[in-house]
């Protein structure tokens, strides 16, 4: 009783510090914390809220010391893990949320609550080996809860998603799920739509659409009721990868009657009667009476006509079946004459359309894709015909030939007298006349983009700052209006106009391209520095939150979305507009947030950046996320297309992006190369110069590397000449000494390592050696080969000696003027220089007398 009556008065202590931190209270928490642990030093819970709240006040020292000790005692009780897992959790430190429910499953091995939290651990880590391992655990603690044997099943679809060996995917990991998933199916254990759905999302992968649609045909198949459709959709888009396109056509034709408005179910559908029309025949499949298959072009016409006629009797016609009339005839087969006969003419559907739907603000960009179906003389025609505003110069602007001023004044016209219709629209509602100031302004920049006349653009700039006055909520004229400011040069207006849009998360990686590429151009670099900050904190913010998301997805066993979250997540990763915002706010940030040598060479040290390291490998994995389809586009349908323009302008950015990257490698390496080893910065009590040696004495290695390999190479082709000219072996050693007597003071001159030195001398004497016991007939070269190997040992120890006084005197450079220091190290030079030249001289002198010598004798 009294140990109820203890536990009762802890956790009301507790639940003090609980309400002070759930409004927000930390300093209150800290207080009540601290009297708690007063009467309690081992009370973990109370170390952990105290930590938290201190966390929550910005004192992160403080609170990191309070849980690696805490961390250190490998806590099992709940609250504690909880308390901990969430300070973890907010300064993204996912790796000790593992290992902090590691040791508490060897402490609890049967707990469920355990290994559960480490399971969703693994998940944040995305470490689909161990999910899998600790999921099969789960199983086996709970073996009659299905979630936790899916959930290994799950993880073995995450590892065949991010296998780099697609073999090892497709041999491994998938047959694994299959195999998994089949044995409960066989044993009729399954129980929940998401497990169904997870074998088909295995079965898809495994490209065994046969399977898969028997599957949905099965009676596991009636377990799809979540989402209305999903199992006649799914069947659908089967029969087309089987290429079953008399089923494919029936199936699409029952979903079109509940939905005649889903562009994509009548894309799928003309393209299945396309593939009829071609075919001819189709003995090889099952006929579907239900309904009837389209297998002409008159069938598909008669179907698009039935549903236009429905469609025409409610209040607010759809345009899909209008448009599937348009996208038939420019689907069929070419060479068929009676397409118009059958079809109707193209000039006559597109005039249909517009006079429809010709008030739709999408009007223009629906009917674009089908214009290039008319001629010349049925453009003519068609624009005549359509509205009376229209006129022949619009006409000759569409056709490509540029009109003059007066087009832009009607249009301004036009513009002002349709404003007088809008006075009663609200602040947010965009002005039924802003279409006509767009044509206006858009034709401007035409007239600029053909005459060069800037005067132009501040005319545009004028007419869209007034529009926007009128209209404050159409993002068109901001768009328009920041690409005319970014051309002219004038980048100040534009982080408002961006910031009026509001555009928030995924539209910062969509949109951003539309500031983010000419910030730094235009050289507003304080702008560039906090706009590649917000970005920046949104592609973190997501990476958090998307994890986050992975965990209820687990829970509730909504396994398809966890691959879509996953897929999102990776495509968010290898964004175009992230590797860009991340080498850009590395260069900014050596610009504007270093003032000396040495704070750059801290900042390096935090950028952790290896010059050795090529940043852009993995471009290959970029994608491109910018919205090009954001701004109306009205040019001409000739030249390139908007997708060709796109993929232009990605490879440019690529190019940028790797350019960016060299330039970063290289100040980095430049400022390297003037870092001295006792300089380096402290990081974690340890001193980076102990393992990694400056850039310079890694520069002054390779080229003795390289003159050392270069002198051996000239010796073993000298020593080859002279064992074949043996009479002339005096001759041969003169020009081997004098060879190495040329490179032996260069290096000494360029006073490179000793060690060197020391093994070039001891590898020459082996080759003197060798050849004096070859050419016995000349002994004269073993003396001469001992010679040489003491002069350079000697060379050696002077020079080690020259270095030793030289590092004495860097020591102690602190009680040294600065004048003796500098006379001290030119006198060793100089000494060293005299030394290497004597040497080199007296070897060459000679090696010259012996040879005159013989030579006479």
């Amino acid at each position: 009783m009294a140990s109820r009556s203890h536990v009762d008065v802890n956790e009301r202590r507790l639940r003090t510090i609980y309400e002070c931190l759930d409004l927000g209270n930390n300093k209150k928490a800290v207080q009540e914390a601290d009297k708690l642990l007063k009467k309690q030093k081992d009370n973990l819970c109370a170390k952990v809220l105290k930590a938290l709240a201190l966390l929550h006040l910005g004192r992160h020292d403080e609170s990191s010391a309070i849980l690696q000790e805490v961390h250190a005692l490998q806590p099992t009780d709940e609250a504690t893990l909880q308390g901990m897992l969430i300070c973890y959790r907010e300064t993204h430190q996912f790796e000790l949320i593992a290992d902090m429910y590691e040791n508490a499953h060897k402490a609890r091995t049967d707990s469920e609550e355990v290994l559960s939290a480490l399971f969703m651990s693994y998940v944040r880590l995305g470490d689909y080996k161990r999910q899998q391992q600790t999921a099969m655990l789960l199983h086996k603690l709970k073996p009659n809860k299905n979630p936790y044997y899916f959930w290994a099943v799950m993880s073995l679809v995450m590892q065949a998603h991010t296998a780099q060996d697609p073999k090892l995917a497709k041999g491994m990991y998938l047959p694994l799920a299959e195999r998994m998933t089949l044995k409960y199916i066989k044993e009729d254990k399954i129980e929940a739509e998401a497990e169904v759905q997870l074998y088909l999302i295995i079965l898809k992968q495994l490209g065994k659409w046969q399977e898969a649609l028997e599957l949905l045909k099965g009676p596991l198949g009636e377990k799809f009721t979540s989402e209305i459709d999903f199992r006649k959709k799914e069947m659908a888009e089967l029969y087309c990868k089987l290429e079953r396109w008399s089923d494919a056509n029936s199936a699409y034709k029952k979903l079109l009657k509940d939905n005649p408005d889903n562009w994509s179910f009548w894309k799928q559908y003309l393209t299945c009667v396309i593939q009829l029309v071609k075919s001819k025949s189709q003995s090889n499949e099952e006929q579907n009476d239900d309904p009837p298959v389209d297998d002409s072009l008159a069938k598909a016409t008669a179907f698009i006509d039935k549903l236009c006629e429905q469609n025409g009797q409610i209040e607010r016609p759809l345009r899909g079946p209008y448009l599937a009339k348009l996208q038939l005839g420019k689907l069929c087969p070419e060479g068929s004459n009676d397409n118009s006969e059958v079809i109707g003419k193209p000039t006559d559907l597109l005039k249909q359309y517009f006079n429809m739907f010709g008030d739709k603000a999408r009007c223009f960009a629906d009917l674009r894709p089908y214009l290039v179906m008319l001629g010349d003389k049925d453009k003519s025609q068609f624009l005549n015909s359509i509205h009376k505003d229209l006129h022949s110069e619009m006409k000759d602007n569409f056709s490509g030939i540029y009109g003059w001023m007066s087009q832009v004044k009607d249009l301004l016209k036009f513009y002002k007298y349709a404003l007088t219709r809008g006075k009663d629209l609200l602040h947010t509602d965009i002005q039924y006349a802003d279409t006509y100031l767009l044509l206006a302004m858009h034709l401007l920049l035409d007239i600029w983009h053909q005459t060069g006349d800037t005067g132009v653009l501040w005319q545009a700039i004028t007419q869209l700052e007034r529009g926007l006055k009128n209209s404050p909520s159409n993002f068109q004229l901001k768009l328009l209006l920041i690409r005319l400011y970014c051309i002219v040069g004038a980048f100040g207006p534009c982080p408002d106009l961006y910031d009026s849009m509001e555009a928030k998360h995924i539209i910062n990686d969509t949109l951003g391209y539309i500031v983010a590429n000419h910030v730094v151009r235009l050289g507003h670099f304080l702008s560039a520095h906090i706009m590649y900050g917000t970005m920046l904190r949104f592609f973190s913010v997501n990476h958090k939150e998307i994890t986050e998301y992975l965990i209820p997805s687990y829970k509730y066993g909504t396994f398809i979305k966890i691959y879509e979250f996953v897929q999102f997540r990776e495509r968010l990763q290898n964004s175009l507009q992230y590797a860009s915002a991340v080498e850009e706010r590395l260069l900014l940030d050596l610009i504007l947030e270093t003032c000396s040598h040495t704070n750059t060479e801290v900042m390096l040290s935090n950028m952790a950046i290896d010059p050795d390291k090529d940043r852009t490998e993995s471009e290959k994995e970029l994608r491109d996320n910018r919205d090009f389809t954001i701004m109306h586009n009205w040019e001409p349908p000739d030249g390139s297309t908007l997708e060709e323009t796109q993929e232009k302008s990605f490879k440019e950015e690529k190019a940028w992006l790797r350019l960016h990257s060299y330039m970063l490698r290289i100040l980095v390496a430049s400022i390297w190369l003037g870092q001295q080893p006792d300089s380096r910065p402290v990081e974690n009590g340890t001193t980076p110069a102990a393992s990694k040696r400056p850039m310079i004495e890694l520069l002054s290695l390779s080229l003795c590397d390289w003159l050392v390999s270069l002198s051996l190479s000239l010796c073993d082709w000298l020593v080859s000449l002279s064992l074949s000219l043996c009479d002339y072996l005096s001759l041969s050693l003169s020009l081997i000494f004098l060879s190495l007597s040329f490179f032996l003071s260069l290096s000494l001159s360029l006073s490179l390592s000793g060690f060197y030195l020391f093994s070039l001398s001891l590898s020459l004497w082996k080759i003197f050696l060798s050849l004096s016991l070859s050419v016995i007939r000349n002994p004269l070269s073993l003396s001469l080969s001992c010679f040489f190997f003491l002069s350079l040992s000697l060379s050696f120890l002077c020079e080690k000696s020259s270095l030793s006084l030289s590092l004495s005197l860097s020591l102690s450079k602190k009680n040294l003027s600065l004048s003796l220091l500098v006379s001290l190290s030119l006198s060793l030079s100089l000494y060293q220089l005299f030394l290497s030249l004597s040497l080199s001289l007296s070897f060459s002198l000679l090696i010259l007398s012996l040879s005159l010598s013989k030579t006479l004798s």
